[in-house]
């Protein structure tokens, strides 16, 4: 039998030792990784730090996917040493317990020889086993919140995977819009040299004034190229972000506001959402799903919990947005339908008894009522942990939420102005080409 730190217990050694388990070596390796991530965060903030915006750069974005590689590497070896010291309390729940069941069949038998329970011999097993059944109890306790802590942690790697490959997809578009603007550029450069190489033609053959004003309109409009050339790239490297949060905020505003809430609401169930998921299309179409099935604020923000939950639980294998659309349609066809099936049955929940409560419920706000209060109760310590571990970087993502928010709402004041700019300059342009 095995007996503090693994060693085995010599012959003639009684049972009443508990066993207890060693992770301090465990623990060194969760400091050291810890220690590994601050240094890559600082070693990114100090390659940043001269930069305007990072995230319109590609030196800025491989800086940063050089930190969240290093990053990913030490939060993976913070999962594993985690799985590590739940495998040993395990253990010594294992050991405990037969211990425990020996001690019991020990005083069982000088119970049946008639040893006193008042001698030192029946009090000393006795002893033993409220050791043993203490630490169990204290085993028990750092089990469960082992698997919490390793639920969160996992969340942590998925989510740092997902940054990288946004921040790879951000790289890939910045290096492709720069090969395109340049394109781009050259053909407008292109474009606007012939117009005034055209007109140096027309000033040769022909004596209007309008000819001989050509080689000054070339020369005037080779500065313009030059100028218009400079603008586009800028345009094209800039991309359309403000516009695609517009549309997605349009969306938005129009599902709630159909469904009787009010845009307010809106955003501040899309803010929760995207403070979990760190991604705005995808928060867009799981809150979507909500306004029609939520009758008010508070069960919106039940529902937000129940995705921080879930999340936290099982990362990106249950699709929030797929699991609000379950929710939507179940609550509508009365039967558990799709990832919501998932969220039930792996949380321990019988979806064949679920089905029966749903078929129980009177109407469909009745079922949409059962099936936020089940959620919320079987999640409700899954967000609660997950927001107490990450609290600033959900702070973060609603941040940048209400910045690029703000930003769209810019982008709509100067779009009509942008258009009409266009519009003059394309019209302006069309007049100065000579015409033959």
């Amino acid at each position: 039998m095995v007996l503090e730190g693994g060693r085995q217990m010599p012959k003639g050694e009684d049972i009443t030792t508990k066993f207890k388990v060693d992770i301090s070596d465990l623990k060194k390796g969760i400091t050291e990784a810890n220690k590994n991530i601050k240094l890559a965060n600082a070693e990114f903030k100090a390659a940043s730090a001269g930069m305007d915006d990072w995230t319109k750069s590609s030196d800025g974005l491989n800086a940063k996917l050089k930190q969240l590689g290093s990053v990913l590497v030490g939060e993976n070896k913070k999962l594993d040493s985690y799985k590590s010291q739940l495998q040993e309390v395990e253990k010594a729940e294992k050991e405990n317990g037969k211990r425990a069941d020996e001690l019991k069949a020990k005083l069982q038998q000088l119970s049946n020889q008639g040893v006193s329970k008042t001698s030192d011999e029946y009090k000393k097993y006795e002893k033993a086993l409220s050791e043993i059944e203490k630490e169990q109890t204290a085993n028990a306790s750092a089990a469960d919140k082992l698997r919490i802590t390793i639920l969160n942690q996992q969340a942590t790697v998925n989510k740092t995977e997902k940054e990288i490959k946004q921040y790879s997809k951000a790289l890939d578009e910045i290096e492709s819009g720069s090969n395109e603007a340049k394109t781009s550029s050259g053909k407008a450069a292109k474009g606007l040299k012939d117009v005034g190489d055209a007109a140096q033609k027309a000033e040769k053959n022909s004596d209007s004034l309008a000819s001989k004003l050509g080689g000054g309109l070339k020369k005037g409009l080779m500065g313009i190229a030059t100028a218009a050339a400079g603008a586009v790239a800028g345009f094209l490297a800039t991309g359309s972000a403000t516009q695609d949060t517009m549309e997605d905020m349009g969306k938005l505003e129009a599902a709630f506001t159909s469904a009787g809430h009010s845009t307010e609401t809106a955003q501040k169930s899309f803010q929760g959402m995207v403070g979990v998921l760190g991604e705005t299309d995808q928060s867009v179409e799981a809150v979507n799903h909500l306004a029609k099935l939520t009758k008010n604020e508070q069960e919106l923000s039940k529902w937000t919990d129940i995705a921080t939950g879930v999340y936290a639980t099982f990362g990106d294998s249950l699709p929030l947005e797929g699991l609000t659309e379950a929710a939507n349609e179940t609550a509508k066809v009365g039967q558990v339908t799709g990832p919501l099936a998932d969220a039930l049955n792996w949380a321990g929940i019988s979806e064949d008894e679920f089905n029966q409560k749903l078929a129980n419920c009177n109407s469909e706000q009745e079922r949409a009522t059962l099936i936020t209060e089940t959620l919320s109760k079987t999640y409700q310590g899954a967000a609660d942990a997950y927001k107490e571990v990450n609290g600033d970087l959900i702070a973060s993502r609603e941040a940048t939420a209400n910045m690029s928010t703000a930003m769209s709402e810019m982008g709509r004041v100067a779009m009509p102005i942008t258009t009409a700019l266009k519009k003059g300059v394309t019209d302006l342009v069309m007049t100065m080409i000579p015409r033959t």
